[in-house]
């Protein structure tokens, strides 16, 4: 204020815009030099009038200032399975209600330079085969009554679930000796899924056998039929069943 010394008493009012004609409402008990925002003023302008007193007279109102917005502090976890085909959505923000543009980012490696995900500007997110092997994270920039930028945490790296798996015994065999074992093998699809392993069971019918979880061998131990089942461990779901038929004294598969 000039003069330098001079002395006033102040009020702080709210404006509409950034003219001082706007600012006609006044802020109750805002009468030092010195004024804390608060959220009533969320997207308006602020200005004070000095009054002069003592040996000072006139008014004059400082140039409004705004307009007024609060800012971001935080954003939660990203939600979502990071495999391709899944939908990712952004955790809540901080203070909540707080409006905002969206822009999910990547990365090859987690602490790697992120770069935009063209097109990528919503809330949510469905992740694509491009993906695969990224990090991905989003960047919620305040919008409206709410300033300044928050970052994710990543997610990922993306993976490539199974999505099929093919079943077939050893050399194409289907007939076995009551007793024997046919080795069976299982190829997960699409090829480049990123975890291929298949865990391996049977269920008993009116026949029995017995089966290596791992390798996937199985051993016929009485005649009639059984169910085999290969189940991907990716978390998929998927799983893939076939019907044995173990005739005495053979055993043979449909």
């Amino acid at each position: 204020m000039t003069p330098g010394d001079a002395t006033a008493s102040y009020q702080w009012y709210d404006c509409t815009t950034s003219s001082s004609a706007s600012c006609t409402a006044s802020i109750s008990g805002a009468t030092s030099s010195a004024y804390a925002l608060q959220t009533g003023d969320l997207g308006k302008y602020v200005a004070a009038i000095a009054t002069g007193t003592g040996s000072y007279t006139g008014a004059v109102t400082s140039t409004p200032v705004g307009s007024v917005t609060t800012p971001l502090i935080s954003i939660g976890a990203t939600t979502g399975t990071p495999t391709v085909g899944s939908v990712l959505t952004a955790g809540a923000l901080t203070p909540g209600g707080a409006t905002a543009t969206y822009q999910w980012q990547e990365a090859s490696t987690s602490g790697g330079a992120y770069s935009n995900i063209s097109s990528a500007t919503s809330g949510t997110y469905t992740v694509s085969g491009s993906d695969a092997g990224y990090y991905i994270e989003v960047q919620v920039t305040g919008t409206g009554n709410y300033s300044g930028t928050v970052t994710s945490g990543y997610v990922g790296p993306v993976t490539i679930p199974v999505t099929g798996i093919t079943v077939t015994g050893a050399g194409s065999a289907t007939i076995i000796l009551n007793g024997g074992t046919l080795q069976m093998s299982a190829t997960a699809l699409p090829a480049n899924a990123t975890n291929q392993t298949v865990t391996w069971s049977v269920t008993n019918g009116t026949g029995s056998a017995t089966i290596n979880s791992t390798s996937g061998l199985l051993t016929a131990t009485g005649a009639g039929t059984v169910t085999v089942t290969a189940s991907a461990v990716d978390g998929s779901g998927i799983t893939v069943q076939r019907w044995s038929r173990l005739p005495s004294p053979q055993v043979r598969r449909h």
